[in-house]
């Protein structure tokens, strides 16, 4: 984000000429037409070539100096881990493959999504995508995988919407937060990224939906711009609902403070008809703002829609993410969004106090002379922050995960925090409760947070991952 004086000039001059106003409203889009051209094989010089291409730093809602504040804390504040009280069981793995890589993607970091149906495996980052088809054998098994689009190059893919902001349409745009769903119901995947003007400090929610099964076929490209004109709807998570709606959730920045700096308003959430977007028709979404973290009383932040949810409507999960972490769990959920279109926050439960993780030791450890994640050379990613990563309904149960600090061995590392959610067994209005075992019922009903256990991170392979 450089050439803050500029942008300031130029946005001073532009907000005469654009209203404001209309700050939550989503405007009806009509949809551009693309495919993916596959670019060679991963690994290959770009063809195509961005050698100006940009990319998206990451935010954090109270900024970032007071995060790496936290970070340098987080080595003595640390809490130590105990250990879990679940048995582990044991896996088998029946088969992998290597997916995009960090180096053939040119992406900093790559942000990796992926979706599946019976017949495809379609993975993103920020800057390519690959699909592939697969082979079961005799039993069942999935015996092979073979490349239908060894790395299509996305800026080219959304860039054949012109409101969407790629470096192939836009010298100062960029893509990034890519996130992939499959709907069973309907076949058919879902791809969106959120796309950012830089220079103008504004963005669009860049939505694609394949117009059949076939993911190496057509699809629909759609680009709704973020309202107010000077935002960035940063971190989008994005799934479809068992109503056969497509959520996504994001992070709203405005522009900017006194030294340019990007500045937090609020979470919003998005909701699709997607019964539109697969006949490729204009379609409108509709739009939430999300109340305020019941912990720190300041918006919260980095909702997460849970895949797979098995009623209608959708429900979220955050984490309580100040600059020194937190301890509480937030369930939010939003119910017919085209109908009563009511969003609230289903309740909170209290966890043992997290602080913001440290940098995450990869496979290999240090390299010879090297001691600290902080030197030059280490082998070690950024882990960000505590916000809620991850959300999966299964059996009236919603699962998370977010990254956390904590100390093993007088070592700080990072760590991951897993959540459970799960149904009540007698209220019709359930409430937040601390427990220590699962309800069981077989009928549908909202899910109540019930435990957290702190569990630590695997290092993980240098490849797609979540950063």
């Amino acid at each position: 984000m450089k050439a803050v004086n500029l942008r300031l000039g130029l946005g001073t001059f532009l907000l005469l000429l654009f209203p404001l106003v209309l700050a939550d409203l989503a405007g009806a889009e009509v949809p551009a037409l693309g495919s993916f051209l596959d670019s060679g094989p991963l690994g290959q010089p770009r063809r195509h070539g961005h050698g100006h291409r940009h990319h998206k730093p990451f935010l954090h809602h109270e900024g970032l100096e007071s995060l790496r504040a936290a970070k340098r804390e987080a080595a003595v504040l640390a809490p130590s881990v105990t250990a879990s009280p679940r048995v582990l069981l044991g896996s088998t793995v029946l088969g992998g493959f290597d997916g995009i890589d960090e180096s053939a993607s040119l992406a900093i970091p790559p942000d990796g999504a992926i979706a599946v149906s019976a017949t495809y495996i379609v993975e993103a980052v920020n800057d390519n995508l690959s699909i592939w088809t697969k082979t079961y054998g005799p039993n069942g098994e999935l015996s092979a995988v073979t490349p239908v689009v060894a790395a299509a190059d996305l800026n080219f893919f959304f860039g054949n919407n012109p409101n969407c902001f790629t470096p192939a349409n836009d010298f100062f745009g960029l893509i990034s937060d890519p996130s992939l769903d499959y709907d069973a119901v309907k076949d058919r995947f879902i791809l969106s990224m959120t796309s950012f003007e830089q220079l103008l400090f504004t963005s669009s929610l860049c939505v694609a939906v394949s117009a059949t099964g076939n993911p190496a076929g057509t699809w629909f490209i759609y680009a709704f711009p973020i309202s107010p004109f000077f935002s960035l709807l940063d971190f989008p998570r994005a799934v479809i609902g068992a109503d056969g709606l497509f959520y996504v959730a994001g992070n709203l920045f405005v522009c900017c403070d006194a030294a340019g700096n990007p500045v937090f308003s609020r979470a919003r959430v998005y909701a699709f008809k997607s019964t539109d977007m697969y006949a490729g028709r204009n379609t409108t979404p509709r739009v939430a703002n999300v109340g305020r973290d019941p912990q720190s009383g300041l918006p919260a932040d980095s909702l997460t829609p849970a895949r797979a949810v098995g009623v209608s409507g959708m429900y979220f999960l955050s984490a309580s993410n100040g600059a020194s972490g937190g301890s509480m769990i937030s369930l939010w959920r939003w119910k017919s969004p085209f109908g009563s279109n009511t969003f609230v926050r289903q309740g909170s439960v209290q966890v043992s106090p997290y602080v913001q993780p440290p940098a995450a030791l990869q496979l290999g450890g240090f390299p010879t002379g090297v001691t600290a994640c902080s030197q030059t050379g280490a082998n070690c990613i950024e882990t960000n922050d505590a916000r809620n990563l991850a959300a999966y309904w299964s059996t009236n149960t919603v699962w998370g995960t977010h990254a956390i600090g904590c100390t093993q061995a007088g070592t700080p590392v990072a760590c991951v925090q897993w959540i459970l959610d799960t149904t009540a067994t007698s209220r019709a209005s359930p409430s937040i409760r601390p427990e220590t075992s699962r309800s069981r019922t077989t009928s549908p009903r909202p899910p109540t947070i019930l435990a957290s256990v702190t569990r630590r991170s695997q290092p993980a392979p240098k490849g797609p991952r979540r950063c």
